[in-house]
């Protein structure tokens, strides 16, 4: 069982010291938290993936970045979508559909996807790829 807690693909902004997935949201920044203590001024989220979240401006953002996180399960290529618990949801990136779609926990909305959910302790070979996105203002560096 692995005791990597991989970060979800999708944004993540800086804020005083501490790196929170996020929204941007036009002048705004949606902040959400996975601690068990909200950090001060964070209220209780409706997601059952995140604990808090917060609203904050932009401009006190001191970094935006776009992460994809993907890893391997039964030795095939997928997206980690988000995290709950020791639950991963996948999204799969691979070429053999008709293989993944039959295992236990997948499923295939349309021609072209599958979706489903693994232990996240059955995972591998973890990578993050990070792509800095400008903030207003901002030069991109």
């Amino acid at each position: 069982m692995t005791s990597i807690r991989p970060k979800i693909s999708g944004e993540y902004a800086a804020w005083r010291g501490n790196s929170y997935f996020a929204e941007h949201l036009r002048d705004t920044v949606l902040l959400y938290s996975s601690s068990p203590d909200l950090p001060e001024g964070f209220e209780p989220s409706g997601f059952a993936w995140f604990v808090g979240q917060r609203r904050v401006p932009v401009g006190e953002v001191d970094r935006l970045t776009r992460v994809k996180t993907t890893c391997t399960y039964r030795g095939e290529p997928f997206e980690i979508t988000r995290l709950v618990g020791d639950t991963a949801y996948l999204a799969y990136i691979g070429r053999d559909l008709d293989k993944v779609v039959r295992w236990d926990g997948m499923e295939r909305p349309d021609k072209y996807d599958i979706y489903g959910e693994a232990p996240l302790g059955d995972l591998a070979d973890f990578q993050e790829t990070a792509t800095e996105i400008p903030l207003p203002g901002q030069e991109p560096r």
